[in-house]
């Protein structure tokens, strides 16, 4: 099973520190190139630290005149470095070989991946460009820039999607499941944990009340299908679908991924209608059930062996 994997290697209590401390120290560093950018914009802007903090709360780098593309490269430099990071650690700190925090299964399933980002790209896009009215939505498709974008989107936001999965549905569920019986208690740690690591995203801001829900139940979904399926596959897969969609088609122009997507809107409009992939998450689960039959036991079935102290 997926989450008995993490009774491979070395797995002292102060491994699994030193592995958070390091990759947090990486995803800090990753963010020099940030640090920068927006130091030279806010010079060149002429920016109160005020109006600084203000924009970059509720909006993301173009508030002060950075180009999209390069928002979202700078953006997502340090989830590469974090990942580095996770992936040395699990490597060589607890000698476990990466493949076991990625699938149970003897090599990783590309094609699950596809698939469910090809589900949820079309189910849960589908639903969300359908909800929202057409006057809420700007077409702005322009061939020179998107061309960019996709090529920075195909390359970046994989690394991203994967070091989120690997570090929360990956290391941290299956550690977590070291000290507990039942699957069901680390699932909804980190399933919160998830949630929260997002707090500072500009949605939030404009809107957390609506938007919280939202990402708890796409983190949980996320949980279910890595724990259900044995592997990460499907989940990297469907979250990476969102991820795409945010960028290439539905961006946000007052939110964190302010891009030159083919259709935009605004954070309030995208959050009084994201109730919508509420609705998708069941969707794709029942197509991927009636695909792969999922052994649900999984959710709740005793397995005694993750208690070891090794």
């Amino acid at each position: 099973m997926f989450l008995a994997q993490s009774s491979l290697g070395k797995n002292q209590w102060w491994r699994y520190a030193a592995t958070m401390i390091t990759t947090l120290a990486f995803f800090v560093a990753g963010h020099v190139p940030l640090f920068f950018i927006v130091t030279y914009y806010a010079e060149k802007g002429s920016f109160s630290d005020a109006d600084l903090d203000r924009l970059l709360a509720t909006g993301g780098l173009d508030q002060i005149g950075v180009n999209s593309n390069l928002a979202l490269i700078v953006m997502l430099v340090p989830f590469a470095c974090a990942l580095i990071a996770l992936l040395l650690c699990i490597r060589f700190l607890h000698n476990r070989p990466v493949r076991s925090v990625l699938t149970s299964r003897r090599r990783f399933d590309l094609k699950r991946v596809g698939v469910a980002a090809l589900l949820w790209f079309v189910v849960a896009g589908g639903i969300v460009l359908w909800v929202i009215p057409g006057e809420l939505l700007t077409y702005q498709f322009t061939l020179n820039s998107f061309l960019p974008l996709l090529l920075i989107a195909m390359l970046l936001l994989p690394l991203q999607v994967v070091a989120e999965e690997i570090l929360f549905r990956g290391y941290l569920l299956q550690g977590l499941s070291r000290f507990f019986v039942l699957p069901i208690w680390p699932l909804v740690i980190v399933t919160f944990a998830f949630a929260a690591v997002h707090i500072s995203n500009p949605e939030f801001q404009n809107g957390f009340i609506f938007i919280a829900p939202v990402y708890l139940v796409l983190s949980l979904f996320f949980g279910v299908l890595a724990i259900l399926d044995g592997g990460l596959e499907l989940p990297i897969g469907a979250h990476l679908a969102n991820n795409l969609f945010a960028a290439l088609i539905l961006s946000t122009s007052d939110g964190a991924m302010n891009t030159a997507s083919i259709f935009q809107t605004q954070v309030s409009d995208v959050v009084k209608h994201l109730w919508s992939l509420l609705l998708a998450a069941p969707v794709v689960l029942c197509v991927l059930q009636l695909k792969y039959r999922f052994d649900w036991a999984t959710l709740v079935r005793t397995e005694i062996q993750l208690r070891s102290s090794t």
